[in-house]
């Protein structure tokens, strides 16, 4: 019975409709939302989406991450941008200004509710490119601080309102100036707070995900710790955002022992098929 349960949970995540939006949840509060930031740098225009989920949704740390089910292999979630109610305004107007071959993308859930100390305390779930990059503790805290600065910005020109989650409802917005544009927040290299990996991707690259931990002291660094699920992001030309596991790019390639083994096995059969080939030649 308990079977048949988890296949109903896991089957009903697979191919997931958006939940309904509200403002965002700042990361200062303790469990921000998952965001999408799309950044055209040339066109000097943003726009963020609420994905209706949470930082403790995508959390390592404990068993949240397990029991919302987003860690099951084969789980696949969507966000039709292009369609969905609360964010076709906020899409078509990005691309209005903005162009889909200039434009690069990142997904980030943030807690760095500032009561709670230690291992774990505060961290961060970003869409990730680089391997191997270390991000200390304070630099980790400023990087949540100016986070939750950039969505909780407001800005508005003459012509157009542009303006950011926190006075949106509908959790879908766009920015073309001041501290709301998402340039304001991540570098020209794509990092996060020009800080740690680098976390943007084009349209149409699948992106990996991490998680940052604040380490047990303030000294202490932490480690960008990649989903051993092979979860990954993916938001297409056409608007719909993506999330699986068992990253095609980075699952299914052979480690260099199983390529030894492949070739061992590749030269014994052709020992085989050589030996078969001179008794038949005998038997001729």
């Amino acid at each position: 019975m308990k079977s048949l349960f988890k296949i109903f949970i896991l089957a009903s995540l697979i191919g997931m409709a958006q939940p309904v939006m509200a403002s965002i949840d700042s990361p200062f509060k303790g469990n921000g939302s998952l965001v999408l930031t799309l950044l055209d740098r040339t066109a000097n225009v943003s726009a963020t989406f609420d994905l209706g989920k949470n930082y403790s949704d995508f959390n390592v740390f404990g068993t949240s991450f397990v029991n919302s089910g987003i860690s099951n292999r084969g789980v696949n979630l969507s966000w039709n941008l292009a369609s969905n109610a609360a964010y076709a305004p906020a899409w078509n107007q990005y691309l209005t200004n903005a162009s889909l071959s200039n434009t690069q993308y990142a997904v980030i859930a943030a807690d760095g509710w500032m009561g709670a100390s230690g291992a774990g305390a505060a961290g961060f779930v970003t869409t990730f490119k680089l391997s191997g990059n270390t991000l200390a503790t304070s630099g980790l805290l400023a990087a949540i601080n100016n986070y939750d600065f950039y969505i909780n910005s407001n800005v508005s020109d003459d012509l157009v309102v542009f303006q950011n989650h926190t006075s949106n409802a509908n959790g879908a917005s766009v920015a073309n100036a001041g501290d709301a544009l998402a340039s304001s927040y991540f570098s020209v290299s794509g990092r996060a707070n020009g800080t740690g990996p680098v976390v943007m991707g084009n349209i149409g690259e699948s992106l990996s995900v991490a998680q940052v931990l604040t380490g047990s002291s303030n000294f202490a660094a932490s480690t960008v710790n990649v989903y051993g699920n092979g979860a990954y992001f993916l938001l297409g030309a056409n608007g719909v955002l993506t999330y699986g596991t068992d990253n095609p790019i980075t699952v299914g390639v052979p480690e260099p022992e199983s390529w030894a083994m492949m070739l061992l096995g590749l030269g014994a059969l052709a020992v085989v098929v050589r030996k078969r080939a001179n008794k038949n030649l005998r038997k001729k």
